[in-house]
Formats: structure tokens, C-alpha cells, sequence
């Protein structure tokens, strides 16, 4: 099922119309199996956000992300995809998430907190590398105009 769901994600970046069917794919998933825990239920949830920034559901997307952070606080992985969301590092970069930076920083900072093992904190780190090359692009563009 996960590999399904990442080929679709994949599809998606190339041809939007693969996010709808991503999206209802991680949501009859998750539907299925709503009391399980593991790992899978939250990537599913993770990539039914990504869908729905796809599709320009920003709100919708925030709502699920949320949501997975609050179920499982101590994984890093919700706090990097708000933040992905909040900075726009992800592709597509649209604005389904008005750009907010700060918001994003503030999200690495609590995955940094519960980051348990050097992978886990190196992608924390990697992303807010992101986020501050993202600061300095906007800033350029401010400074160009």
C-alpha cells in the first residue's frame, strides 16, 4: 500500500491529477485502519497532507498535519512537513500555505527537540538549512524589486 501511495506522489509532481487520487487513496487507508499506530498511519497522514497542498487545500492540509503531531509528538516527521509547508521547500512550491517562515523554524525547533538519533537529526538540520536558503531567496527578492 505505501509503495502505491509513493508512486503516486511521485505521479503527482509531474501531473496533478494523480494528487486527488493520492488523496483519496491515504484517506480510504487511513479510514480502514483508524485505530492503528505504527509508522504507516503516519505516513499516510504525512502524505495525505502533501496531496492536499497539492490540490491547493492548504487549510485542510494544516488540519491533518496538526493532527499528526498531536497523536505522535515525539516523531520528528509532522514537524518537518509543517514546516516543508509553512517554508514552501517542497515541491510544488505554491502557495496553498501562505509563506511563514518563522512558523517553520518554530516547527524544526520542536522536531529538533524530540529528534532521538543522528539521522533524525541531521534531517532536522538539513530542513532548516531549507528554510534559511528559503529566508535568503526571499530576501534577495524583496531586495531586487
Amino acid at each position: 500500500a505505501q509503495d502505491f501511495e509513493m508512486e503516486l506522489g511521485n505521479a503527482a509532481l509531474h501531473d496533478p491529477a494523480f494528487a486527488s487520487s493520492g488523496r483519496q487513496f491515504c484517506e480510504e487507508w487511513i479510514a480502514q485502519f483508524p485505530g492503528d499506530e505504527d509508522l504507516i498511519q503516519r505516513n499516510f497522514r504525512r502524505a495525505l497532507g502533501a496531496f492536499l497542498l497539492q490540490l491547493g487545500q492548504g487549510k485542510e492540509a494544516l488540519a491533518v498535519l496538526e493532527e499528526t503531531v498531536r497523536r505522535w509528538p515525539d516523531d520528528i516527521w509532522g514537524y518537518v512537513a509543517l514546516a516543508e509547508a509553512h517554508a514552501q521547500i517542497r515541491p510544488p512550491r505554491q502557495s496553498a500555505v501562505p509563506l511563514d517562515l518563522d512558523r517553520a523554524v518554530e516547527y524544526l525547533d520542536r522536531a529538533s527537540a524530540v529528534a532521538a538519533g543522528r539521522e533524525d537529526r541531521e534531517a532536522v538540520a538539513q530542513r532548516l538549512a531549507e528554510v534559511r536558503k528559503r529566508a535568503e531567496e526571499k530576501a534577495l527578492d524583496r531586495g531586487g524589486r
